[in-house]
């Protein structure tokens, strides 16, 4: 609904346009925390993907360089070089666990999950409140007390939120 000049408009349209407003702005949350929750999800998916081929490729490299450290003659040259290497992809491996550890990905995939699964909650119940207050069902009193405990839900949502990322971030 567009906004007009106040004074033209009825309690019920303002009252409208406000729950329009919040409506939208528990969409635009839920959509960001969807999208933070799969760009985690994703960093994870790809941080395991990467850590199971470094183990594979240092276990491969160590298992090549056994037989020559056996032949003497022959792989006298390439075993450094493979231990070398086998010792660089092991370490690899190892960082990228401990990174995966230490940033949460997986955890943080979670919680804006069950962020985004509140804003849509609140979305709903904003879209429904609407939907009753034109349809008539309720009465404008019975929407504005209904609307005032939305707000103290998402006041309390938004306070939630930041105090979770704030513990996050540490």
């Amino acid at each position: 609904m567009e906004l007009e000049d106040s004074s033209e408009l009825k309690p019920q349209e303002k009252l409208t346009a406000q729950l329009e407003a919040r409506q939208s702005r528990m969409l635009v949350k839920y959509q960001d925390h969807e999208r933070a929750s799969l760009k985690h999800s994703m960093a994870e998916r790809f941080r395991l993907a990467l850590s199971v081929f470094l183990m594979a490729t240092s276990t491969t490299l160590f298992a090549l360089g056994v037989p020559y450290t056996s032949i003497t003659d022959l792989g006298a040259g390439y075993t450094g070089l493979i231990n070398g290497f086998a010792l660089l992809t092991a370490f690899l491996a190892t960082l990228v666990s401990f990174l995966g550890d230490l940033f949460n990905l997986k955890i943080k995939a979670k919680t804006h999950h069950d962020i985004a699964v509140m804003f849509r909650d609140l979305y709903n119940q904003y879209e429904s409140l609407m939907n009753d207050l034109e349809q008539e069902e309720i009465t404008l009193n019975q929407a504005r007390v209904r609307r005032n405990e939305l707000q103290e839900k998402e006041k309390q949502q938004l306070l939630s939120e930041l105090q979770t990322f704030k513990i996050s971030a540490t």
